[in-house]
């Protein structure tokens, strides 16, 4: 299936910590304490800055300023798009600095989680995402990004799959509560904002599902999906996947009734015949109803585009000419009908 991860910007607001006035200087070296933090603190240039933040807080371990002049220099580098700093600044803070606030703590975790999914680290993306949900159990952003890793990063482990799947059900939950104010947007960016969201998580929701082969559940959450985001092909082309599961289970079905119905013929039981030809006919609706909707659906991820439009081309056209006697007329009418509006 393919990954889809949420990658908008944080919708928790990190501000830049404020640094507290120098009161006391202390001697270390040819540079006391009370310098080392005033050049850091008027130095504008980011990469300098870290460097200079890096070098303050192993020369004073101590200091009144070493934390927030290390929190600093991790949200430096991570403006710099140095994501391997990041995550090992970010690592040894529980070492360097166990007395730090958790508030303190968790946008320091949040960038480390970042820069780990930059980096196409799931490990360390997974690790940092815990430590801050056991701050901040409702980071709406950590649950997108836990949901949508943990199953690409360990598809065969079902308790972790499990966990991801909760995680997506409770950002649902987080996300039905927010407003535009929370999320710091105005009304108008809030409302596509929270679109997009609902779409990513009802996908992944719908992911999980189908690799648990509940294909059932997953049509319904990729129903949901592709009503939030209509635009959005790989939406569209796992909803095709599951209803073509759903379609071979009813084939299968149907292929049963007829032969139990062939049976029955030999019974001449006029009643039981009467009803077998009922069920093979009711099973058979309910099977091509399925592949009409697997075909739909896998027309409007083609018309819709994106990485997965030749995947989904593929699956549509052995549909598509399975139930058409192996003629492919009147699939790019089909395609081109599905195009999306606007």
């Amino acid at each position: 299936m393919k990954r889809t991860a949420y990658s908008g910007c944080s919708l928790l607001l990190m501000a830049l910590m404020a640094i507290p006035t120098v009161i006391r200087a202390q001697a270390t070296g040819s540079l006391d304490e009370g310098t080392a933090y005033a050049n850091f603190y008027a130095e504008q240039d980011c990469k300098a800055k870290a460097a200079l933040g890096e070098t303050f807080v192993a020369t004073f371990k101590t200091s009144t300023y070493a934390d927030p002049v290390f929190r600093q220099t991790v949200n430096c580098y991570f403006k710099l798009n140095n994501f391997a700093k990041v995550i090992a600044l970010a690592g040894t803070v529980d070492q360097l600095f166990p007395s730090m606030k958790p508030e303190d703590k968790a946008p320091v975790f949040i960038q480390a989680m970042q820069a780990a999914q930059n980096s196409n680290n799931p490990a360390q993306t997974v690790a940092f995402g815990e430590k801050v949900l056991k701050i901040v159990p409702d980071e709406i952003n950590t649950l997108i990004m836990l949901s949508g890793t943990i199953p690409f990063a360990t598809p065969k482990d079902k308790a972790a799959v499990d966990k991801a799947q909760g995680y997506a059900e409770k950002g649902l939950t987080v996300l039905s509560h927010m407003d535009a104010k929370a999320a710091g947007m105005s009304d108008a960016d809030w409302a596509n904002q929270k679109k997009a969201i609902e779409g990513t998580l009802h996908n992944t929701l719908g992911s999980i599902l189908f690799n648990k082969q509940d294909y059932d559940k997953a049509v319904d959450e990729m129903l949901l999906a592709t009503k939030a985001s209509p635009k959005e092909g790989s939406y569209w082309y796992t909803l095709g996947l599951a209803y073509n599961q759903q379609y071979q289970e009813a084939a299968k079905s149907y292929q049963n009734a007829v032969a139990k119905s062939n049976e029955t013929l030999k019974t001449k039981d006029q009643v039981l015949i009467e009803e077998s030809k009922a069920t093979v006919a009711g099973l058979q609706q309910v099977a091509y109803e399925k592949r009409d909707q697997a075909i739909d659906a896998l027309a409007t991820a083609v018309a819709s585009g994106g990485t997965v439009k030749e995947q989904a081309m593929d699956q549509l056209k052995r549909l598509y000419t399975a139930k058409n006697n192996g003629s492919a007329d009147g699939l790019d009418q089909l395609v081109n009908s599905k195009k999306p509006v606007g």
